[in-house]
């Protein structure tokens, strides 16, 4: 288990899914994407999809976060509901792992993308740095989620 998985289900809320294929379309021929974490945070009714990377230039991965509704949010809701996963009201949500060092640069540049949030790799790291927290408040950023709902986003997908 890594020190990110001990993060994201530390308080029992959480069930993750490591590299989760979010399907181009409900016939399932073909991968459309595959974000590092998919997390079921059941304690704020989350679906968190989580990227960590440890790239010094991770302008790939800030493109997809750019374009997260189509590149994981509208497929994977559209999914998770018609499958019963979770319920129309969850809202959805991105959390970035990064370096601490390159952290404030992408930051600034989503600043105004108000369910993106942000999380060092250093943070999540060593458990006395966040135990205490993470126990409190949850999973970092949890309120910082997009403005539609899961079934809002279900019902703009093709999938």
């Amino acid at each position: 288990m890594s020190e990110l998985d001990t993060y994201l289900t530390l308080d029992g809320q959480a069930f993750i899914a490591p590299q989760y294929s979010i399907w181009l379309d409900a016939r399932r021929k073909a991968d459309w994407s595959c974000p590092d974490y998919v997390v079921l945070d059941f304690r704020h009714k989350h679906v968190v999809v989580v990227e960590e990377t440890k790239a010094f230039r991770p302008e790939k991965l800030i493109g997809k976060v750019i374009g997260r509704g189509e590149q994981w949010y509208s497929r994977l809701s559209a999914f998770l509901v018609r499958q019963n996963v979770v319920s129309e009201d969850w809202h959805i949500r991105c959390l970035l792992v990064m370096r601490s060092d390159i952290i404030e640069k992408y930051k600034s540049q989503l600043k105004d993308q108000l369910d993106v949030s942000f999380l060092t790799l250093e943070d999540c790291s060593f458990p006395w740095k966040f135990h205490d927290r993470r126990m409190q408040e949850g999973i970092q950023g949890n309120e910082s989620v997009s403005a539609k709902t899961v079934g809002e986003w279900a019902s703009n997908s093709e999938y």
